[in-house]
C-alpha cells in the first residue's frame, strides 16, 4: 500500500518562517493539530511540533517560528510504501511527516494514520500480543496539584507527549497532554476565561484544572489489538497502561504499537 491512499481529503495549514509561536499555538488549538508545515515561497523549510511552541512558555509571542522549528525534516512520497515509512517513524522517532510531491506539500502522514489504516486491515498487532509487551515502562508523572507551567516543562525537557496524573498510590487520576498544555496557555478563547475566573493567571494553574480527568485506560495484561481499537476510536495518543491493584505500569502510545509491529512483521 502506498502513501498517496492514506492522504485524501485532508486539508493542510500552513506556517512561515516568520511568523510567531504565539500565532503557531493559536492555529494549533483551533485546527486540533499537533504539527504545522512552515514554508516559504510554497516550499518545506521545517516543521513545527507543538513540543516547540511549550518550550517558548510565555515567550510564544516574541519568538518567530524559523528559530524553533525543526529542519531538515524526514519526508515521505506519495509512492512511498507505507512499511517503509512506518519503519522511519520508529527508526528516528517522529511523530509526523509531511508528503512531497516533486518538492511540493501535498500532505501529512503521522503513526496514528499508520495505526489507524491497519487497525482496518487488520494487520496493527499479531495474535497473542499484551499491552505489557509493547509498553513504555515506569513513565514520568504527574500530580494534580503541580503547577502546570512546571509539567509542561518537564514533558519539554524529556521530549514526552502525555503525562498520566496519579495520586499518592500511583492510581490514574487523568491525562495532560501537550494538546492540553497548548489549548489553556495559547488558545486566547482559554485567555478570555481566565477573567471570568476572578483574574486568575496562567501560572497559577494546576495540572487539575486542564487534564482529562476520564481518561481511558488499559490494563497490562489486556490485549494489544483492544489498546489498539482504544487509540483509534478514542483519538488519544497514548493510554495510561495499570496492573492488577490498579496502579501505573507504563503508558502505551501509537508509536509504542508501531514499534511492535515492525519488530513482528
Amino acid at each position: 500500500m502506498k502513501v498517496q491512499e492514506l492522504l485524501r481529503g485532508k486539508h493542510l495549514l500552513t506556517i512561515k518562517g516568520e511568523d510567531t509561536l504565539d500565532l503557531a499555538g493559536q492555529l494549533m488549538a483551533w485546527g486540533g493539530l499537533r504539527h504545522l508545515p512552515v514554508l516559504k515561497d510554497g516550499r518545506l523549510i521545517g516543521l513545527l511540533s507543538e513540543r516547540d511552541v511549550l518550550r517558548a512558555g510565555g515567550a510564544a509571542h516574541a519568538r518567530l517560528v524559523r528559530d524553533e522549528m525543526s529542519a531538515p525534516v524526514q519526508v515521505a512520497t506519495p509512492d512511498e510504501d507505507l512499511s517503509e515509512v512506518e519503519e522511519r517513524f520508529v527508526s528516528e522517532k517522529v511523530g509526523c511527516m509531511p508528503v512531497l510531491e516533486k518538492g511540493r506539500l501535498v500532505g501529512l502522514l503521522t503513526p496514528g494514520d499508520l495505526l489507524a489504516e491497519q487497525l482496518q486491515r487488520g494487520e496493527a498487532v499479531t495474535g497473542g500480543e499484551r499491552v505489557r509487551d509493547a509498553m513504555t515502562p515506569q513513565p514520568l508523572t504527574a500530580a494534580a496539584d503541580d503547577l502546570l507551567l512546571d509539567a509542561a516543562a518537564r514533558m519539554a525537557d524529556r521530549g514526552v507527549r502525555h503525562l498520566p496524573v496519579v495520586d499518592g498510590d500511583r492510581r490514574v487520576l487523568g491525562m495532560l497532554s501537550d494538546a492540553d498544555v497548548r489549548t489553556a496557555v495559547g488558545d486566547p478563547r482559554r485567555a478570555l476565561a481566565q477573567e471570568e475566573q476572578r483574574g486568575r493567571a496562567v501560572n497559577q494553574l494546576r495540572v487539575s484544572d486542564v487534564m482529562s480527568a476520564e481518561a481511558v485506560v488499559i490494563a497490562a495484561d489486556a490485549p494489544l489489538d483492544r489498546a489498539v481499537d482504544l487509540l483509534v476510536a478514542h483519538r488519544v495518543g497514548a493510554l495510561p497502561v495499570v496492573g492488577p491493584r490498579g496502579e501505573l505500569v507504563g503508558v502505551l502510545s501509537y508509536l509504542d504499537v508501531l514499534k511492535r509491529h515492525t519488530r513482528t512483521h
